[in-house]
């Protein structure tokens, strides 16, 4: 009887092993979830890492935010969140230097780059608050999901919306 148990055991034992090691389809397709905050997370980090790389003033971040939606368009990979975390993320950035960098530019003497950047900032903002109120995510949350503290954006997105409705 004990005999008949172990058998038993080992039997059923060593065809789970087996299964394991040895069943697994090695041609089947890898699949990795993706969420709508992992794809939003990824823009926006596109976008920062981009910019760190180049650390560049001079239209740093117009340069990454085209490289950045053009890679990503020939790859098929420019899904909505992730188009969101791009133009939040190109924005904030902008909407953060605007202000500043103007005089900047007149510096250098090269006011068109100012425009360039004025230009996608105007872009960037008007579609991440469209793709923002289809997928129906408000700023903080949003602000959350790219490692921004909402305390200190919520004063530029409100000077944006009212500058918006003028």
């Amino acid at each position: 009887m004990k005999n008949i148990k172990l058998t038993l055991f080992l039997i059923i034992f060593f065809t789970l092993i087996s299964t394991i090691c040895f069943g697994t389809d090695l041609d089947a397709p890898v699949e990795k979830k993706v969420t709508i905050r992992s794809e939003i997370k990824r823009g926006a980090d596109a976008m920062f890492d981009c910019f760190m790389k180049k650390r560049s003033p001079i239209s740093g971040t117009a340069q990454c935010y085209k490289e950045i939606y053009s890679l990503n368009q020939q790859k098929n990979t420019d899904t909505k969140p992730f188009l969101l975390g791009l133009y939040f993320r190109t924005w904030v950035d902008l909407g953060l230097s605007l202000p500043t960098s103007r005089n900047y530019y007149k510096k250098l003497g090269n006011e068109a780059l100012y425009e360039l950047d004025e230009a996608i900032a105007n872009d960037c903002f008007k579609k991440y608050r469209e793709i923002q109120y289809d997928i129906g995510l408000n700023d903080e949350v949003l602000c959350q999901i790219v490692d921004l503290k909402y305390d200190k954006i919520e004063p530029i997105i409100n000077e944006w919306v009212l500058k918006k409705k003028k």
